[in-house]
């Protein structure tokens, strides 16, 4: 070879070497930014799909400006990775093709290698439908790459670090830190241009008692001037209770931007995307009328915006993109202080265990939240009604809403809640309120809970109009009652007095141990059961004349604490006496066909105390060996009373040091099966309490005997 030959051959090599070398420092540097269609996305780059359905999909996910980056190669985030896959999960694609894996679907591969792989590491009828197209999971996704030993471009992101990043991201108007003490004023005073009364009833005032609202309402405090939003499927406007309190009634479909990508879209409301005027939120259901009934019952004096989410049908709320945008951009023109949203999606506790996460990922429904904040809208959601203690449904899981889990009138965490250590505040939901057709009907779940918040809102705006979000949440929780349940402790629920006097700068009244009125007492001992005629007793039940005449509730404890000291027993009305302690019941009955008493309520505390011996004004003999002479027990009398024989008479073992358990386990079975005959073994004494009712008895309504045993 010549030289000159050698020269050239050597000029070409190190020019496609600088090119190389170029081209690597390229991707290096600028890969970050950019698409590589080779390694970023295997074929095409999937922004650009033209098919109507997942472009509104990707438009009503990602913001105009981003997408038009996306479609010009700028590099996806794995945020927008997952919106791809959304997108074409929702069915705008082809089920065929694979909707994580933009081309060729690696788990249908004819590599024996990989294969062999994926039949180690997935179930086999789930690793079929995997390859006819199925959707991969990200644990699937994993799987696959360390199937391959390296990651697979184009699938689930392996960092969910933009996640959290998105998850903590502050307001686009940060406000300022919230006052830790507000200027004082009476709340008379702050209160005193008002001029609405309450509508109270009857059957909600030991609801109003565990709120303490009678008190803000005697100061003038009812939220007039408020304004408060809500989002549901449907309303009865021209109910009486909201009589010249709706300012603003709308059925709002979809997004703006969403419609304009596809009209087809806008058809939500009656054929519209969007329908204005009296009755156009009407709905087929009274769940939105006993949401705002809740808030106008609580706060009389707040005025009322009606949002009927488009499409929603029976107990389904329809889309509510649109009317996030309407609030954001229109709730300052119209002065709402607070919008509430009863409704959610639900979180499986399976698939939050095994992803980690307990809220789903950010999209662009979650901004309109922080857009709403930005213009002092509270975003108020109720927990969801799946009787979780450590997942709530979705918005409620998301940290820049108020969620709101349910109590009882009582105050006690109501079965059915979703409980979180990160609940915002706890409420009643069972206050009766506006129904449909006019009329009035008891709550029940998450839905009424989270509307007595927008009340409680209305009034903090009443008292200070300059009040932040932050500030109103805050004083909130701070203001409120510290309760524990069988999982979380120090839940807060809702005290409308001391949020009132905390805003108002006033000191705050000590809350007393209890928030009912104790209207009758049992005095009872370890190891007795509690039966109705001592529940009659105690209470003032007997008013509604004799058992076989009414129809009575159960006990219900309510004094929160579920430590065992009473349980119930599979018999109706009888509650066991398990150790020394406390325990605080409710208990109620009505007259059988109705009467002038309507449903007659009871309050009644059990102080259980350790029994001895010397309570016992009569006694039994017996030896060893022999069988529980009962019919010794029925001939006892006292004080000049019949014998204790009768359909009345109700009798238990409570623990004694002296009494063996052996002998309690058989005079156990006298008591819960009569006809058990078992031989006592062990000398010793035992004390027998028998309870007798009583109808006639002023005091007390049932008498008790206490009777020792004794065994030779």
């Amino acid at each position: 070879m010549t030289n000159q030959l050698k020269i050239i051959l050597g000029f070409v090599l190190t020019v496609i070497g600088t090119l190389f070398v170029a081209g690597f420092l390229l991707n290096f540097f600028f890969s970050d930014n950019t698409i590589n269609t080779n390694g970023g996305f295997i074929s095409i780059n999937p922004f650009l799909d033209e098919q109507p359905e997942y472009q509104a999909c990707l438009a009503e996910e990602i913001n105009a400006k981003r997408l038009v980056e996306l479609k010009d190669n700028q590099k996806p985030t794995n945020d927008e990775y997952d919106i791809v896959d959304k997108c074409y999960l929702l069915g705008s694609i082809s089920p065929a093709m694979n909707p994580n894996l933009l081309g060729e679907n690696p788990f249908a591969s004819e590599d024996s290698e990989l294969q062999s792989c994926l039949q180690d590491k997935i179930d086999p009828e789930r690793l079929q439908q995997l390859s006819e197209g199925k959707p991969p999971k990200e644990s699937e996704i994993t799987i696959l790459n360390e199937c391959f030993g390296q990651r697979i471009p184009g699938v689930i992101p392996d960092s969910d670090l933009a996640v959290a990043k998105d998850n903590a991201k502050p307001t686009k108007n940060p406000a300022p830190p919230p006052r830790e003490v507000f200027e004082s004023e009476e709340l008379s005073v702050l209160c005193k241009d008002n001029t609405t009364t309450p509508n109270t009833r009857r059957s909600n005032r030991t609801a109003y008692q565990l709120l303490r609202v009678q008190e803000v309402w005697d100061n003038g405090c009812t939220g007039e001037g408020s304004v408060i939003a809500i989002i549901d499927g449907g309303f009865e406007s021209n109910h009486p209770d909201f009589v010249g309190k709706v300012i603003f009634e709308a059925c709002i479909g979809f997004s703006r931007e969403l419609v304009k990508l596809n009209k087809a879209y806008a058809n939500q409301c009656d054929g519209e995307n969007e329908s204005i005027g009296p009755g156009t939120a009407a709905g087929s259901t009274d769940h939105g009328t006993m949401v705002a009934g809740t808030i106008t019952h609580l706060a009389p004096g707040a005025q009322l915006i009606f949002l009927k989410a488009g499409g929603s049908s029976g107990g389904f709320i329809g889309e509510t993109a649109g009317a996030y945008e309407w609030l954001a951009e229109n709730g300052p023109e119209y002065g709402v202080d607070a919008v509430v949203m009863s409704f959610g999606m639900q979180i499986f506790q399976r698939d939050a265990l095994r992803s980690g996460k307990k809220c789903f990922k950010d999209n662009i429904r979650n901004d309109a939240f922080f857009k709403m904040r930005d213009v002092g809208i509270v975003p108020i959601f109720a927990s969801g009604n799946d009787g979780n203690v450590d997942l709530m449904g979705f918005p409620a899981c998301k940290t820049e809403t108020v969620s709101v889990g349910a109590v009882n009138r009582y105050g006690v965490i109501n079965n059915y809640s979703n409980i979180t250590a990160e609940l915002s505040l706890l409420a009643p939901s069972d206050l009766e309120v506006a129904s449909d057709s006019g009329e009035y009907r008891q709550g029940s779940g998450t839905s009424n809970a989270a509307p007595v918040i927008g009340a409680l809102i209305a009034i903090g705006r009443q008292i200070r109009p300059d009040a932040t979000v932050e500030e109103l949440i805050k004083v909130s929780r701070d203001s409120a009652r510290r309760i524990d349940d069988v999982k979380n402790t120090d839940l807060r629920l809702v005290d409308f007095l001391n949020f009132s006097q905390q805003l108002a700068g006033q000191p705050m009244t000590a809350k007393t141990a209890s928030t009912f009125n104790i209207t009758g007492v049992i005095d009872g001992y370890v190891g007795q059961t509690i039966s109705q005629s001592m529940w009659d007793g105690a209470s003032n039940l007997k008013a509604l004349g004799d058992i076989s005449d009414r129809v009575t509730r159960a006990p219900e404890r309510i004094d929160g604490k579920f430590d065992g000291t009473c349980t119930d027993t599979d018999e109706f009305m009888k509650v066991k006496l398990n150790k020394t302690g406390t325990c605080i019941y409710a208990l109620g009955a009505e007259r059988k066909g109705g009467s002038i008493y309507g449903l007659v309520e009871s309050v009644v505390q059990v102080n259980i105390k350790k029994a001895t011996l010397d309570l016992a004004d009569a006694n039994i003999m017996m030896n060893r060996g022999e069988k529980f002479p009962i019919d010794q027990l029925f001939s006892i009398t006292r004080d000049s009373d019949a014998p204790l024989s009768g359909s009345a008479l109700d009798t238990t073992f409570p623990y004694v040091e002296e009494c063996t358990q052996n002998n309690r386990d058989v005079l156990v079975g006298y008591v819960a099966f009569p006809l058990v005959t078992e031989p006592l073994m062990d000398a010793g004494s035992c004390l027998i309490i028998a309870s007798r009712y009583v109808i006639d008895e002023p005091k007390s309504g049932y008498k008790l005997y206490f009777i020792e045993l004794i065994i030779k």
